[in-house]
């Protein structure tokens, strides 16, 4: 083999790096991409370097800014610290030359117009902190566009937002959802972060300002007159949608004051979609909750449903602690099974006051399950009386083995309790589907309860019947918990509606002195269509002993159904002067 000459012409060679652009998309074709072959540059000597790009769009005000990268890596690159930069003064076309001398390090730029060309307007939009924005420096976030007032000023309104006093909130804005071209403190193309504070924790309406001529960028922040509380909305975690099926999703409501109103914004995981009655979007407001009260909702722009829950004549939504809405939401056929989070923002309340209450985001857990899946708690591919069975276990707390939960909540609403139970017998019994597009139905008759019962101490529960009245159309199922209370279901096969006339339902055979004080908590009762109506109970104030004879009675005693008793049975439950007895 010849012998080489290992010149130092040669080893410069053979050691001679590549030299790339990286910069703007406008000038490379790719945003600050090190990788880009394309934007090489080329030497004749492998000293001075050159990158030279024709008919590039070149807008007046803007700085370009770039640097040279050595073997398409940021760890030696140049200028060092700040970027190079230019700008040019007309908008047109551009031929652009990029030169770099690798003795000296240096850099510099060349442009000559070559011709004339129309830029559209750019759309704004303001990045930053995520307690403000919603996302987090987010450049791609339509939600934080600006509207443009005429004239290059833009602005973008943040509405009731909690900020607290020693916090900097940060912020910049960007062209064309694109950090190619931001600015900053000073309206600095690229500049630092602009920002702003408040003197005290709150809630406030933020405004965001851009003139673009003036590079102008600036933002305020307005307090708001809102009550912070501990009321806030939520929905329990593993709610169970089924692929290719429309599903209720619940919503709940805590309330420790009176609410009149309630206002959130619910946005569904990506590929979920709200439900539409028509033109409307598909929601069911709670009898109970919210009996007196209507609906409205829109689907905003950045795709979350706005709802809005408000009464005509003021009236207060009722109990403290219970569902007020049910949003259905379509699960595509293409949707993945497993878990995915769903988010209530922008909660407000109306107290009694009209005043309005402001509320904690939440989020919380949705379970994708496969189709025809609910109701199939033994996993066994079929909904039967070993489901039911495997269920009424799971309610009375006896931890049926290879019991799925997710499975058992056939309704949707994040709870198994015994309106789960309803529901499954009138599948089995195809009186229904699990899918909601059957046509509703009248069936508002009570068929099902369900109830936790404390007994004091001193008295042994020896058993729990049904009355002669309910016993060839309903079971009866009990159990006594870990925390000494007895949960008491009552329910149907062939889900018949409890007897229209009646004085009791149920008898409690204990043992012990005189008669007992029993309280009653976590009551439900369940109509035919799978509808539950909870009532709110307080086991140690709500429950006083009946020790008067009935034909001393002077207070109008009546029974579950509002029916009016005259001669109360043993172990008879009623509603006396709004409490509930036991006699």
């Amino acid at each position: 083999a010849p012998d080489f000459d290992y010149t130092e012409a040669y080893q410069k060679l053979i050691s001679r790096k590549t030299w790339t652009v990286a910069g703007p998309a406008a000038l490379c074709g790719t945003s600050w991409d090190p990788y880009n072959a394309a934007n090489n540059m080329k030497t004749t000597d492998g000293v001075n370097y050159v990158f030279e790009k024709t008919d590039v769009v070149l807008e007046e005000g803007v700085n370009y800014q770039y640097k040279v990268v050595a073997d398409h890596s940021w760890d030696e690159c140049y200028p060092y610290g700040d970027n190079a930069s230019f700008e040019v003064s007309e908008t047109g076309k551009y031929t652009v030359r990029i030169y770099f001398n690798t003795d000296f390090q240096e850099t510099w730029c060349e442009y000559e117009k070559t011709g004339e060309t129309v830029v559209g307007e750019k759309v704004w939009t303001i990045a930053g902190v995520q307690d403000i924005m919603g996302s987090a420096w987010q450049p791609e976030d339509t939600a934080n566009d600006m509207t443009s007032l005429g004239n290059g000023n833009f602005m973008l309104v943040k509405d009731s937002v909690f900020l607290q006093s020693d916090v900097e909130y940060n912020f910049k804005v960007l062209a064309n959802h694109s950090w190619d071209e931001n600015y900053g403190m000073y309206g600095e193309p690229g500049g630092g972060n602009c920002y702003f504070t408040v003197d005290e924790d709150g809630i406030y309406n933020v405004r965001f300002f851009w003139n673009y001529n003036s590079k102008e960028l600036y933002a305020y922040a307005e307090p708001v007159d809102y009550v912070v509380s501990n009321n806030y909305m939520y929905a329990a975690d593993q709610q169970s949608f089924a692929v290719g099926e429309t599903s209720g999703l619940s919503v709940s409501l805590k309330n420790e004051q009176q609410i009149k109103g309630l206002q959130f914004d619910l946005v569904l995981p990506q590929g979920m979609s709200v439900a539409f009655d028509e033109d409307e979007p598909d929601i069911t407001v709670n009898g109970q909750r919210a009996k007196k009260h209507s609906v409205s909702s829109n689907v905003l722009e950045n795709g979350a449903l706005r709802v809005m829950l408000t009464s005509l004549n003021n009236s207060a939504i009722l109990g403290e602690d219970g569902e007020v809405l049910i949003v259905n939401v379509v699960v595509p056929d293409t949707m993945a099974e497993g878990d995915y989070t769903v988010m209530l923002r922008n909660v407000l309340l109306t107290n009694a006051d009209n005043k309005s209450v402001r509320c904690a985001d939440c989020s919380f857990i949705v379970t994708v399950v496969p189709a025809g899946m609910l109701g199939d708690v033994n996993g066994d591919k079929a909904v039967d009386v070993t489901d039911v069975v495997m269920t009424i276990d799971y309610i009375l707390q006896k931890n049926p083995a290879g019991f799925n939960i997710r499975f058992a909540d056939v309704n949707k609403d994040g709870v198994v309790d015994v309106t789960d139970v309803v529901t499954m017998i009138d599948v089995i019994l195809q009186k229904i589907s699990l899918s909601r597009g059957s046509e509703p139905v009248d069936r508002s008759a009570y068929t099902a309860f369900q109830m936790d019962l404390t007994i004091p101490s001193g008295y042994i529960l020896e058993g729990v019947e049904l009355t002669e009245i309910a016993r060839g159309s309903h079971v009866l199922a009990y159990n006594m918990l870990a925390d000494g209370r007895c949960r008491v279901l009552v329910f149907s096969m062939n889900n018949e509606a409890l007897p229209a006339a009646w004085d009791q339902m149920i008898r409690l055979n204990l043992r012990g002195q005189a008669v007992p004080q029993i309280g009653i908590d976590r009551a439900m009762f369940v109509t035919i269509g799978g509808e539950r109506h909870e009532l709110s109970l307080n086991a140690t104030t709500s429950i006083a002993q009946l020790s008067t004879p009935n034909s001393q009675l002077s207070i109008p005693a009546y029974d579950l159904n509002g029916r009016r008793v005259v001669n109360a049975k043993k172990g008879s439950v009623l509603l006396m002067n709004g409490k509930k007895y036991v006699k």
